[in-house]
């Protein structure tokens, strides 16, 4: 076989390795990241009600402050972790902008599982306001 395309195998092997980790790292934190932040879609609209305009506002924050110091530090973890054909026929690990494919990835996963609480939390704080936040999506919204 070519050598170039040996390393291009290696290559996008690498990429979909890095990919998987920032996916699979994404899913495991925006797990986390739901267990320990308030849930409302689990209170009622009077539980809800009673939280202060201030709190729900934090809340936001929170959630905002934790996805991205998780996104921050698993870009760390990642970078670090060695590749199992650096070296070989002179490709280099260090030479793929890991952050530039994983980090779609991570987003995408941090979003998806995250995304509808923060959401909820979004809709509750612009409610007060009286700014409907509602998705183009939504159900009820298309009666």
């Amino acid at each position: 076989m070519n050598k170039n395309i040996i390393l291009i195998i290696i290559k996008l092997m690498d990429i979909s390795l890095t990919g998987i980790y920032f996916f699979m790292g994404g899913v495991a934190g925006s797990y986390l990241i739901s267990e320990i932040t308030p849930t409302y879609a689990e209170k009622s609209d009077k539980e809800l009600k009673e939280i202060p305009s201030y709190l729900v506002f934090i809340h936001i924050c929170c959630n905002i402050a934790l996805i991205t110091i998780y996104a921050y530090l698993l870009r760390k973890v990642i970078k670090e972790i060695p590749f199992i054909f650096d070296g070989f026929m002179g490709y280099k690990h260090s030479y793929l902008p890991g952050e530039k494919y994983g980090t779609v990835l991570l987003a995408f996963a941090l979003i998806t599982y995250v995304s509808q609480d923060t959401y909820d939390k979004v809709t509750q704080l612009l409610g007060r306001f009286n700014i409907k936040a509602h998705r183009k999506t939504c159900k009820k919204c298309a009666k």
